[in-house]
């Protein structure tokens, strides 16, 4: 059986990614693991490899969804506002610490276990990069990766489809549903920056 896991950081696109690869049903059992679950790489340094010994006996897909670190703070920042707060009550009472610890821990988290799931000859590890999605030709070759070896072109033709709406159709309420824009302050957009440094550079962005 093949068997795709999405997963991300918080407020990276996680919920879209997950209803893009749910086109691929029933062809794949497809599972988002939500960021609570004692195995999501923010909460477990070894959470992805359990998962490769869980699923060792099928074709498993690690799909993670990564999205530039400060667009994810603006997206934890926007829960808080008046238009998105009473619809996002959990990502709301996020504090700025908790904030930079979801970003930094899923990133150290990933980075820790990909030499281990790189051993593991049934696993994939690929990722849905916002650089890449925001053209088609990035997006086609995600979709090339995602659909090797699933021969049901109805789904793969529609996985493609649902790809396409990214940054044009919100799938859950945020900035894009009410047309936010940045919502930090000058002085909250700099101590953030300067908290994920790190993290920004080691996911292969320049700031």
């Amino acid at each position: 059986m093949k068997v795709f896991v999405g997963f991300g950081c918080p407020r990276s696109g996680t919920t879209f990614l997950y209803h893009c690869l749910q086109a691929l049903e029933p062809c794949a059992l497809v599972v988002k693991l939500v960021e609570d679950h004692v195995l999501h790489p923010a909460r477990s340094h070894n959470g992805l490899q359990q998962l490769g010994v869980l699923f060792r006996a099928h074709d498993l897909t690690l799909v993670r969804s990564v999205r530039y670190p400060m667009d994810i703070v603006e997206s934890f920042l926007a829960a808080r506002t008046d238009a998105l707060r009473e619809k996002t009550p959990g990502i709301a009472r996020n504090s700025d610490s908790s904030i930079v610890r979801w970003i930094r821990e899923e990133s150290e988290s990933v980075m820790a276990q990909r030499p281990s799931l790189a051993e593991m000859g049934h696993v994939r590890f690929l990722e849905m990069r916002d650089t890449a999605m925001r053209c088609q030709e990035g997006r086609k070759a995600f979709w090339k990766e995602l659909a090797v070896g699933i021969g049901d072109t109805q789904a793969t033709s529609e996985l493609m489809a649902r790809l396409d709406t990214y940054g044009k159709k919100p799938v859950r309420s945020g900035r894009m549903s009410e047309g936010l824009g940045r919502v930090s302050t000058d002085e909250e957009l700099a101590d953030f920056t300067s908290q994920l440094t790190k993290v920004i550079a080691r996911e292969g962005y320049h700031g």
